[in-house]
Order: C-alpha cells, then structure tokens, then sequence
C-alpha cells in the first residue's frame, strides 16, 4: 500500500495492481489521464495528487460520499501537502530500494521495475507521484 500524510493524517491508497474500476475512473475524473498515462504524469501535478489525495481519504472512511470528499479535498493547502509528504520522502531515501539481478533487463522493457523471479511487473502507486509514499517494502 501507498502512504500519503494528508493534514497530519497518514492514509493509505491502493496499489496500482489492486485499483477497482471505482477508483480507476476517481483518478480518471480528476486528471483526466488513463492508468497508462498516470505513469508519465508530471508528478507536481495537482489533478494527480487530488486524484490519490481523494482515493486516500474514501479508503480511510469507505462511507462518505464522492462529493464531500471532493470538498475536502479541494480545501487541501497544496504546498503543507507537498512539505508534509517531502519530508516522508526524504525519510524514506535511507532506505536502500530492493535491488533485483536482472534490474536492467526490466528497464529495457521500460517498466523500471522487476518482479522478484526478474520478470516485468506492473508497476504500484507511483513514487514519483508527489504526496504519495510507498512503503520501504515496496519496489521504488
């Protein structure tokens, strides 16, 4: 799971691999980028960060509706959420990421990242997403 420190708050979002069509089309509303793209986005975008900001907040408390949290996600102040989560990055860059013998095999395949048997692997959350954490376990 992805972590993500939101007014305090540390939230968890869903791994790429486990997004359901609900949240899917949540990311899809608020960037307007398919999954597919979400790789390539531009990680200070504030669509993107709303999009995880949003999925973090509706997994936190499943029974609140898509417009009040919509609401209280546009009332995030955008630069505490990028200093509050530039902060949980910087802690997690003492952690030496997981490294794999055929890491350059799977950067050819432009994934970047590889599975513990070396092959290609969907990626999870992100990491460059800006405000959204992977846990130290996971593959950066």
């Amino acid at each position: 799971m992805a972590k993500i420190t939101i007014d305090g708050r540390e939230l968890e979002t869903p791994d790429y691999n486990d997004l359901d069509m609900g949240q899917a089309r949540i990311i899809k509303r608020y960037s307007g980028m398919s999954l597919r793209e979400l790789g390539e986005a531009d990680p200070s975008d504030p669509d993107v960060i709303a999009a995880f900001c949003h999925l973090a907040l509706a997994s936190a408390d499943p029974d609140r509706s898509y417009a009040d949290i919509e609401a209280e996600v546009s009332k995030i102040k955008f630069a505490k959420l990028v200093i509050e989560n530039r902060d949980e990055q910087e802690d997690d860059a003492d952690v030496p990421p997981p490294s794999s013998p055929n890491e350059t095999d799977s950067a050819a395949n432009g994934s970047g990242l590889s599975s513990p048997d070396g092959s290609a692997e969907t990626p999870e959350t992100p990491r460059h997403v800006i405000g959204v954490q992977t846990s130290a376990t996971s593959s950066p």
